[in-house]
């Protein structure tokens, strides 16, 4: 469409994260630009390439009349005081806090009264009544403008709305529910959001509506799941939600199932031919009233046949009442996180024993998880991998799979808002090789959520701790005080998503703070509701009526207080038992250290004194020479490896075979060095020695005193090698090796008409997927960059699977074992060790 005429409200610049700049420059729109911050609006009129458009410094009445509101400073971020979540809050403040004098005069954090304006009233002084396209980005007060637009007044055509969580999108879609026109989809941060509620809703109500479920004479349902789907749900929808939705029982398929005849199952489970043939055996034994069958992804023909032959043999077509293919093969952990669940899969993808038909089929699994995660999405991006190996060979079978899918007459990617927004810019897709950087998977952490998975176990975002045994003598029974305890940690808890990146002694202070704040909030109920002061001189109903609104704020408050302090409590014994790890293995000696050996700044006398000291479990140190193995320049000469390998052998590591698989890796050049290449800039401060100085009493003293005389290691004192790469192909860097060598694919384009005009950019979105395995560091890293960039980008990040050090480790040992490596020249390795000072 040309000519059109649209409304951005949260202009910020007028270029960088505009979604409307390609219009005016591309289409001969024109429109109006609303940009409540006045640095930013300066920047906004002074540009160039916004002159066909009115701009004004305003901001969307969030009431529906003209009033003047606070106005946070924080960039991109910034908003309306009053609307901002307290997460969001907390975020502003900390991308402010990071960036330090280089935040700039348009991200100071300071607060600005602003001049609020119905779109309507907008509109009537540019003489227009129609919105072609609206773009509604607020931060927080999008559902309350929503509320108080007037679409008698405003006809709106199409619209997108950016949300930052869950509770907000919600809100949205309440409001629009209300509104006389149809909104086909909301998307929540573009292409930053990846949560599927909604599509599991629909399946656990036999795609009814979620709203409907409970009217249908109280529906009551058993959900039957496979155990991948099974993990689909876990971090998505809690007992109680299922319950909520009419689940009274969910059971695993591979298991033996007790008949309940009168009561409807719902499947989710992979197309498989054994889950096939389990469904046939449970309607041919009658096991529920009417099956109503989910895959995960697409069903193969053949499986179908299958199904329906299976059925009519046994006679029980009649119980099959629905089928679905619902795309939603992989895991949402968070909005900008996901992983496909598929266990040992660097293993499986890197075996020298495995069958060509067994690395086809892991390769299946990989592009039908990614094919989920695009219609999710509702995007078709353009891939970016390195040519040859793993990453190439999933890239041809999903630009494949999606072009064939294109082909068809009606498809996944054509309907909704978000096919609007893939138009104007499509995202990039970069598919990397788990052997692009094996450092990151094997480097201690320093930051929350790579040290909770690193060192606690989080999985699928629920984090159990071990059973606290401490005092208890030898043989003695546990207690129920000492029973293990489990956590759920995702984007619906507040702390975790705000202190999430921060070092670990800021996220010990960040509890004491929020502590205090729910303190002091608790006081000032008790001192409202216990009466005194001036009500003294108030007549009897005057002080009844105040006492009466002082009750129902309490009432209304201590609920929202007490799930506060469940969510602190819950961090600060995350935190206490983090604590005890980093003191008992010297977690962050090790950290220290190999952030040196990754920056060129170790040496092997600090490595040896590190190796040679009680602290750290045997991987803890197996781990560290890894990483020293990666970090050097070249690959190890016999005798280097021979050296390091005594070094270990006598520091009690029993099994160095991952080592020398490793060391055959960076001779066989299938691996590079993890040390940044000259030029890479740093993105925070060099890392510090002498982090830590734990004394044996600070345990018992809390969190907050043991960690005031810390110094704070600020990570990120190099540029990950995944982040530099990425930097390159989403400028379109033309001159670097990632530009110039990764591969190219459209899946718009017919085959082998892609080249490199596609792919020059700049991308504002991309999603990053390693083909093996990832985990939170290289996640945090990523984002870290992403929101430092300028203008910031957004990144999604998937993998295979999300693992631990140590679980990356088992399979390096396993795939040594595989290729038929011993440990490197015990002899020699003994000899040299014994000669080490």
């Amino acid at each position: 469409m040309a000519s059109g005429f649209f409304v951005e409200s949260g202009a910020h610049d007028g270029t960088s994260l505009s979604n409307t700049v390609f219009l005016e420059a591309n289409r001969n729109w024109t429109g109006l630009l609303v940009e409540a911050n006045p640095e930013l609006f300066e920047m906004l009129v002074s540009s160039s390439n916004r002159t066909a458009s009115t701009a004004i410094n305003a901001c969307l009445s969030p009431s529906g009349k003209r009033e003047v509101l606070d106005f946070a400073l924080g960039g991109f971020l910034g908003g309306l005081t009053g609307y901002m979540s307290e997460a969001h809050d907390h975020r502003m403040k900390s991308e402010i806090k990071a960036a330090g004098d280089a935040a700039g005069p348009t991200n100071t954090g300071r607060t600005v009264s602003v001049t609020c304006w119905p779109l309507h009233e907008m509109m009537a002084a540019l003489g227009k009544t129609r919105v072609d396209y609206w773009s509604l980005d607020t931060e927080g007060s999008e559902a309350a403008i929503l509320n108080a637009t007037d679409f008698d007044k405003v006809d709106v055509s199409v619209m997108t709305v950016e949300v930052n969580d869950a509770q907000a999108r919600a809100n949205v879609e309440i409001v629009m529910a209300t509104k006389p026109f149809k909104l086909h989809s909301v998307l929540g941060s573009d292409l930053h959001t990846l949560q599927p509620p909604d599509a599991l809703l629909r399946m656990l109500n036999l795609h009814g509506t979620a709203a409907t479920s409970r009217d249908q004479g109280d529906l009551y349902k058993v959900l039957v799941l496979d155990r991948h789907c099974k993990d689909i749900i876990a971090p998505l929808l809690r007992v109680s939600e299922l319950r909520a939705q009419g689940i009274t029982l969910h059971l695993l398929l591979e298991q033996e199932r007790q008949a309940i005849p009168d009561v409807p199952a719902i499947y989710f489970v992979h197309p498989t031919p054994e889950n096939v043939e389990r469904i046939i055996q449970d309607a041919q034994q009658q096991l529920y009233d009417v099956m109503h069958v989910n895959f995960a992804t697409s069903v193969p023909s053949r499986l179908l046949e299958q199904l329906a032959s299976g059925v009519v043999k046994a006679n029980a077509v009649g119980r099959v009442a629905k089928l679905f293919d619902e795309y939603l093969s992989f895991i949402a952990l968070e909005p900008s996180c996901f992983s496909l669940g598929l266990q040992d899969s660097y293993l499986a993808l890197n075996d020298p024993t495995a069958r060509d038909t067994q690395i086809e089929s892991a390769v299946g699994q990989i592009v039908d998880g990614l094919f989920s995660v695009l219609v999710t999405l509702g995007v078709v991006p353009i891939i970016r991998c390195p040519k040859g190996g793993a990453a190439e060979h999933v890239a041809a079978a999903l630009e494949g799979k999606l072009r064939d899918h294109l082909k068809a007459r009606s498809n996944l990617f054509s309907e909704g808002a978000s096919a609007l927004a893939a138009t104007l810019s499509r995202p990039l897709l970069v598919l990397l090789d788990r052997n692009f950087d094996l450092s990151v998977m094997l480097q201690h952490a320093w930051s929350y959520k790579p040290l909770v998975q690193d060192v606690l176990g989080l999985k699928l975002n629920r984090v159990t701790l071990a059973p606290d045994t401490a005092g208890l003598p030898p043989g003695a029974g546990l207690l129920p005080q000492h029973a293990k305890k489990s956590y759920d940690v995702d984007d619906k808890d507040f702390f975790w998503e705000a202190a999430g990146a921060l070092p670990f002694p800021k996220v010990a202070e960040e509890v004491e703070s929020q502590l205090q704040k729910y303190k002091a909030a608790v006081d000032e109920i008790n001192s409202k509701t216990a009466g005194g002061g001036d009500e003294a001189i108030l007549d009897h109903e005057e002080m009844l009526r105040r006492n009466t609104q002082n009750l129902m704020s309490a009432v209304s408050s201590l609920p929202e207080l007490q799930e506060k302090k469940k969510v602190l409590d819950k961090h600060t014994n995350l935190a206490t038992s983090l604590l005890g790890a980093i003191k008992g293995r010297g977690l962050d000696g090790f950290y220290n250290l190999e952030e040196d050996l990754l920056t060129g700044k170790g040496d092997s006398a600090g490595l040896l004194k590190l190796l040679q000291g009680a602290k750290g479990t045997a991987a803890d140190k197996l781990r560290l020479g890894l990483v020293q193995l990666l970090a050097a320049e070249s690959a190890p000469s016999e005798a280097e490896l021979a050296e390091l390998t005594g070094a270990l052998t006598a520091a009690g590591v029993p099994d160095t075979t991952a080592l020398t698989y490793v060391a055959r890796l960076r001779r066989n050049r299938l691996v590079g060095s993890a040390r940044p290449a000259p030029g890479q800039g740093a993105l925070g401060a060099p890392s510090q020695g002498n982090l830590l100085d734990w004394a044996d009493k600070a345990l018992g003293q809390g969190i907050s005193s043991v960690t005031r005389s810390v110094k704070n290691l600020l990570s990120g004192a190099r540029q990950a090698p995944v982040a530099a790469a990425l930097e390159a192909l989403m400028d379109g860097k033309q001159g670097t090796q990632e530009f110039d060598s990764f591969a190219v694919m459209d899946p718009k384009l017919p085959p082998g008409r892609t080249g490199l005009d596609r792919a020059k950019g700049p991308f504002r979105e991309a999603l990053v997927f390693m083909i093996g395995g990832g985990n939170y560091l290289e996640r945090e890293s990523l984002a870290a960059w992403a929101s430092r960039s300028t203008p910031p980008r957004q990144v999604l990040y998937g993998a295979t699977e999300m693992l631990a050090g140590e679980e990356f480790l088992h399979q390096l040992e396993e795939l040594g074992r595989r290729s038929g490596i011993a440990p490197a020249a015990p002899a020699a390795a003994a000899a040299a060790a014994g000669g080490a000072p």
